[in-house]
């Protein structure tokens, strides 16, 4: 099939952004692909389960930040052409190898003490009021907290690398006017990093910085590789982690029956958690690009064509879900939510994402008996990954 004939998704349009899933669900009969401004539009999970695991495609950085004129300058480098994302296959493999002990999830428990009671604490401390910003009281302080312990950076500098993730992930919002801003971000936390990487180097302990430089002594990896790793974490922990962690607390708040069954049977937390973010993913969109032809679906994509993953239209398609609206924290689905990716490139630190996300809500349940939304969540980025900057409830004390 010619890309020609493809339906047309018009998701920079004002109605996707307010009703993505209804515009997605009037184009599905016509096929499990679509085009748009972006590129081809996977609305199928099965058509993009395949998309994520090719392992040909490479990560569409670098022609996402040239449709918003960002061609060069270090955010570029890093996140566009030598970041841990962006990398070649075999470099990604190398990098990924290094880290894997790391993020292991043996490893990751060591981190869950920690983020149990900065979550208890912070929730307690909004009893006060009968209003919780999620994204003010754990969403921009948990993250970063289990980032600095796990480069062995003391938590004075918690403040410092949140306000790096925020402005360092408007390259993600594809603003020319936001650029130097952004580069000045990059700047300060490539500095940062260096700092850091000196100190570990002098008194190597057990983190994630000291890890990396063994590597780099053992020729496993490059000081630029080491800095550009640390930075991409950073990003990808930080403000992914809350906006995910807001997601799964609006899904429970617009289904308090699922809500009051999580109160009754505590044991299904983890599958809330999932069912949470199928219906309410915080990541939209996963993009790929193919090095040569291929044929996905019966349709041929030219080279350098951006193929993106719907994940919205992949976690809510009535072929991979029963009932796919109704969120049912007891389904027994075993079909793979596509949140996190798949492959060689799935996110490599969402053990400690889950692991956030199961202490902030297993608090919730001990200190609050109901919940509801106030007002209406503030939003950035869609429809690329979600940044929430606000997303408050109300809530009933226990």
């Amino acid at each position: 099939m010619e890309l020609s004939a493809l339906p047309e998704l018009d998701v920079f349009a004002a109605e996707y952004a307010e009703r993505p899933l209804d515009a997605i669900d009037a184009v599905r009969p016509l096929g499990p692909v679509a085009r748009s401004s972006r590129g081809i539009e996977l609305l199928s999970h099965a058509a993009c389960f395949d998309m994520l695991r090719e392992p040909q495609l490479t990560v569409a950085f670098a022609k996402m930040f040239a449709t918003s004129g960002i061609t060069e300058g270090r955010a570029y480098d890093v996140f566009a052409l030598n970041g841990l994302m962006a990398a070649n296959p075999a470099d990604h493999a190398r990098m990924r190898k290094v880290l894997a002990p790391f993020f292991a999830p043996a490893e990751v428990e060591s981190l869950r003490p920690l983020a149990s009671a900065l979550a208890t604490e912070w929730l307690r401390d909004a009893l006060e009021a009968d209003r919780c910003d999620m994204a003010a009281f754990v969403g921009h302080r948990l993250p970063p907290s289990l980032f600095c312990r796990m480069i062995g950076a003391p938590s004075d500098d918690v403040p410092r690398l949140t306000n790096f993730s925020q402005t360092m992930n408007q390259v993600f919002h594809f603003d020319r006017e936001r650029r130097d801003e952004i580069e000045a971000a990059f700047a300060d936390g490539e500095a940062y990093m260096l700092d850091l990487i000196e100190r570990r180097a002098a008194r190597p302990g057990d983190d994630l910085i000291s890890l990396m430089i063994a590597a780099e002594a053992r020729g496993e990896l490059t000081r630029d590789e080491v800095v550009n790793i640390a930075i991409n974490i950073l990003g990808g922990s930080t403000d992914g982690t809350n906006a995910s962690m807001c997601m799964v607390f609006i899904a429970l708040a617009e289904h308090p029956d699922q809500w009051r069954l999580l109160k009754q049977q505590p044991a299904l937390l983890r599958s809330a958690i999932q069912e949470a973010r199928r219906v309410r993913s915080a990541v939209l969109s996963i993009t790929r690009i193919p090095p040569e032809e291929i044929e996905l679906c019966g349709v041929t994509i030219p080279e350098d064509v951006a193929i993106v993953a719907n994940v919205l239209g992949a976690n809510l398609d009535p072929e991979a879900f029963e009932r796919p609206r109704q969120m049912d924290i007891a389904r027994k689905s075993k079909t793979p939510f596509l949140n996190f990716g798949l492959g060689h490139h799935f996110y490599v630190g969402q053990f400690v994402a889950m692991l956030v996300l199961e202490e902030t809500l297993r608090a919730a349940l001990t200190l609050w008996s109901e919940f509801s939304v106030d007002g209406v969540p503030t939003f950035r980025g869609a429809p690329y990954p979600l940044l929430v900057e606000q997303a408050a409830f109300r809530f009933v004390p226990q």
